[in-house]
């Protein structure tokens, strides 16, 4: 069986996740192509810091590290001090009260549900969202490259 392409134009859509697995071909069309030019005429917001002079809005972060070397405690903690009022975070000036979704694809669900309980004097107000692989899998979501739908061609 073909895998077929997950790329077939120059620009991906964006697709809401239940929708990545059974989507035949993602495409989006850009209207026009944009010269540097006419990019460097146009006006964008400011970065909005949630760490400042380390994490912004709408910035997508990579995490990477050695099996048990502290990432999701970290990535809890800082959750943690952005859904709550706040001031700093590891010496960095943050802007607490924001919401968060947190995906833990690796971390077995009840190891992260064990961290979130002894998080002490924090009420997470319906702030913080958590979505594990466990979810994906219930949810008929495919996290493994080699499923056809996520594989690409050449």
């Amino acid at each position: 069986m073909s895998s077929t392409p997950v790329v077939n134009s120059p620009a991906v859509e964006i697709l809401p996740l239940t929708e990545l697995a059974t989507h035949p071909t993602p495409t989006t069309h850009l209207s026009k192509v944009q010269t540097a030019e006419a990019f460097l005429k146009r006006e964008f917001p400011p970065k909005e810091p949630l760490v400042e002079g380390l994490l912004y809005r709408r910035d997508i972060v990579a995490f990477a590290g050695r099996r048990r070397h502290g990432k999701t405690t970290f990535l809890l903690s800082l959750a943690t001090a952005l859904i709550t009022p706040q001031v700093e975070f590891l010496g960095y000036p943050i802007s607490g009260g924001k919401r968060v979704v947190a995906f833990f694809l690796e971390d077995d669900a009840r190891e992260i549900q064990d961290k979130l309980k002894s998080v002490k004097d924090c009420s997470y107000g319906g702030r913080l969202a958590i979505h594990t692989r466990d979810d994906f899998f219930r949810n008929g979501i495919p996290l493994d490259i080699a499923t056809p739908s996520l594989s690409t061609t050449c």
